[in-house]
């Protein structure tokens, strides 16, 4: 209930709670578009954990590397070490999200037909103009 006053306009905490209790309940959300989430979160952390694992092996790799560089041929070499064991450790985390977003949009859409549904939509209008 919203009400006007001296103080300017305000809003009663039970109808704020219960639109809030509403907007984070995922009982709103219809059963056929709440089954993707249970899958992907598992396939999420599970490429997570990988790329966390990966990083710490290329980080420990490319540390002792610069380490070295930098002990026998200088700064430059050891910044050029540095940034290519970043550069490989971006490049994987990019690819392990690339790779999940792929799996989990071919699993998500096995069995759909989108030209069957073309070919359905178009037979429908023809019929719809004679």
């Amino acid at each position: 209930m919203v009400r006007g006053g001296e103080g300017g306009v305000e809003e009663s905490s039970d109808e704020f709670d219960k639109s809030v209790n509403k907007q984070l309940t995922l009982t709103n959300i219809p059963s056929k578009s709440a089954r993707p989430l249970p899958p992907s979160f598992v396939l999420g952390a599970m490429l997570s954990a990988f790329a966390g694992w990966f990083g710490m092996v290329v980080a420990t790799d490319a540390n002792v590397r610069t380490t070295q560089a930098a002990d026998t041929l200088g700064l430059n070499a050891a910044l050029r070490v540095a940034f290519t064991g970043g550069a490989c450790m971006g490049f994987v985390v990019v690819g392990l999200g690339l790779m999940g977003l792929s799996v989990m949009y071919i699993i998500m859409n096995t069995g759909y037909s989108h030209g069957n549904y073309y070919w359905k939509l178009e037979s429908r209008v023809m019929a719809i103009k004679r």
